[in-house]
């Protein structure tokens, strides 16, 4: 699964970032594997679903950096973990450096977001996590990630 991971990456980042941000990618794309397998998002999903669903949301989020940091320093990561959130999963600026840790905090968050946003239609259920912890008001974003992570899927 790595190395379908990684070609999704490449494929997404081809035209944008300079070269030394994708000499990170096979780290990435094997943490992405790791905990897609490690905790499935989706009934009877191989892992395959979940990350490509985490590679929509770090492609998002971060452009796969694992180094960003966004909305003026108050979120980290690949997937752009708020500093509001760090008590609740557990962590730290520096713990979230770790991709695998990074990754593992964004399924808690991304799990929350789908049961936060229930009531909604798939794609728009990372509504909470996409607007900040602030209801289910990020759905427009969170149809950018999930239509993308449906079309990753298939590739």
């Amino acid at each position: 699964m790595t190395e379908w991971i990684l070609a999704l990456m490449l494929s997404l980042a081809s035209l944008e970032g300079p070269a030394e941000w994708r000499d990170t990618y096979r780290t990435t794309a094997i943490a992405i594997a790791d905990v897609a397998r490690e905790t499935p998002l989706f009934e009877g999903d191989d892992g395959r679903k979940t990350a490509a669903l985490l590679v929509a949301i770090a492609w998002h989020e971060s452009r796969f950096r694992q180094d960003a940091v966004g909305d003026k320093g108050r979120s980290h990561c690949l997937v752009q973990i708020s500093n509001s959130n760090f008590e609740s999963l557990g962590v730290t600026r520096e713990d979230l450096q770790d991709p695998k840790v990074c990754l593992r905090a964004g399924i808690r968050m991304i799990k929350e977001s789908f049961r936060v946003c229930r009531e909604y239609p798939l794609l728009e259920r990372l509504g909470w996590y996409a607007s900040g912890g602030a209801g289910c008001r990020g759905t427009r974003a969170s149809r950018l990630r999930m239509g993308l992570a449906q079309k990753l899927a298939k590739q």
